[in-house]
């Protein structure tokens, strides 16, 4: 009902699909909302291999993650909902995320999960905003999800793995 009523309001709010994967009608609240925009998690094969050469020494990456393409994250939340529509929505980059303050605060480390790709969809929103101050909620949204791009996933990765696709941000632009 909140995610609804934002939208009413014309508030887009990116929420995250979830961490329960790879397993089906994994998606839950809030990203179960209608008008909310459930974000998925993908895995960029450069991030990954980049953990893997620190954990396991320079070169290893290449091995542990061979192909290039993006992939669905594992642990990110697929559909559909309990009610057969699609989730999640579209996704994002939300595996080997790197940055200060995810477990001590004074430690840089790499953290994962649905968490990392609902605000990298937000942002993307906000910044359509500001670009397109008269475009609604709704429409921003719109944009979000029919401009995904499902060919950048290379994983065989169907909609209820990945949603419509992976964000793209230009294309979401261009529609606008």
């Amino acid at each position: 009902a909140a995610a609804d009523s934002m939208m009413e309001h014309d508030i887009l709010l990116a929420t995250s699909a979830g961490n329960a994967g790879p397993s089906g009608l994994t998606s839950g609240s809030p990203a179960s909302a209608f008008s909310a925009l459930s974000v998925g998690a993908a895995s960029i094969a450069g991030y990954e291999r980049i953990v893997r050469d620190l954990q396991f020494g320079f070169g290893i990456g290449g091995f542990y993650r061979p192909t290039t393409h993006i992939q669905t994250a594992s642990f990110s939340s697929r559909g559909p909902f309990a009610d057969g529509r699609q989730a999640p929505l579209i996704t994002s980059n939300g595996d080997w995320d790197y940055g200060q303050g995810f477990a001590a605060t004074n430690v840089i480390n790499f953290a994962s999960g649905t968490s990392f790709s609902s605000p990298n969809v937000a942002g993307i929103a906000a910044v359509l905003r500001q670009a397109f101050p008269t475009a609604t909620a709704r429409q921003v949204y719109n944009a979000l999800v029919g401009t995904a791009n499902p060919a950048l996933l290379g994983d065989g990765s169907g909609p209820f793995d990945m949603g419509s696709g992976y964000v793209d941000a230009a294309a979401a632009r261009a529609l606008l």
